[in-house]
């Protein structure tokens, strides 16, 4: 999602934000494309019964969720890349750019005014500019570190969706994040070979880059063997030869006697 923290405000123009509608400047159109500059999917529909539109009344945006975001309650610690959302008129929705202990870092533009934006360090489970409704969390894996070790595919689109089984009728959890995943298992099905990054967790073989484990480390791994089974058989050979030199021992003992 990226680890960039807003700190100022949007340069007009700029991607992936709308400039032709009349929300500019509004909580919900910064919210909302700020998900989308993050490489997240929109939060919310218009009406979520029919799943039509983009964003609504800023109160209404836990019950208009958009998989693979989920809502949170009030019991829940949110985290860098969360929505809370507040009460009030129209309600206020704000980003939270980080966390630190009980506190959270929102970014968020006010009342439409170009000079709203803002960084407000939020005490968390607290009431804002009304009382705290929930939050918006977007459910997905985090990518790791490039490993040549272990087996790895590489996420080149962020539009790439996480299913809960290897397979076209597996439910949708979430969108993988571009980078590098750890790989478990493979699976064809489907016409599509299918990673599995997590626990039941997989994803297609579409705009990926497949890495099996380093075979030079598997070629290291052998000789490794090798080396000690070698060991092992030198060190039998030698209490061999020991054996048979006592033996020899015991027949000139018994000839002589």
């Amino acid at each position: 999602m990226g680890k960039d923290i807003r700190k100022s405000p949007v340069t007009y123009g700029a991607p992936p934000y709308n400039w032709n509608v009349k929300s500019i400047y509004q909580c919900t159109w910064y919210a909302f494309y700020r998900s989308l500059e993050k490489n997240m999917t929109a939060p919310c529909y218009w009406d979520r019964n029919t799943k039509q539109g983009t964003y609504t009344s800023a109160k209404d945006w836990l019950a208009n969720y958009r998989e693979p975001w989920v809502v949170k309650g009030l019991d829940y610690k949110p985290c860098a890349n969360d929505i809370v959302v507040f009460n009030g008129n129209y309600g206020h929705v704000a980003f939270i750019e980080e966390v630190n202990g009980d506190f959270a870092l929102l970014s968020q533009y006010m009342n439409g005014n170009p000079n709203s934006f803002s960084n407000y360090k939020w005490q968390i489970g607290t009431n804002y500019t009304g009382s705290l409704l929930g939050y918006l969390h977007y459910d997905s894996i985090e990518p790791v570190s490039r490993n040549t070790q272990v087996d790895q595919v590489e996420v080149t689109d962020s539009t790439l969706r996480i299913r809960t089984a290897p397979s076209l009728t597996g439910d949708i959890v979430g969108f993988a994040q571009k980078g590098f995943y750890n790989v478990s298992s493979v699976t064809g099905k489907d016409g599509y070979t299918w990673y599995e990054i997590e626990d039941d967790r997989y994803i297609a073989n579409v705009k990926t880059n497949y890495y099996p484990a380093n075979n030079n480390d598997i070629v290291n791994q052998i000789q490794r063997f090798a080396k000690d089974m070698q060991g092992k058989i030198d060190e039998l050979s030698n209490e061999d030869k020991e054996l048979r030199r006592i033996l020899k021992e015991i027949n000139s003992l018994s000839e002589v006697s």
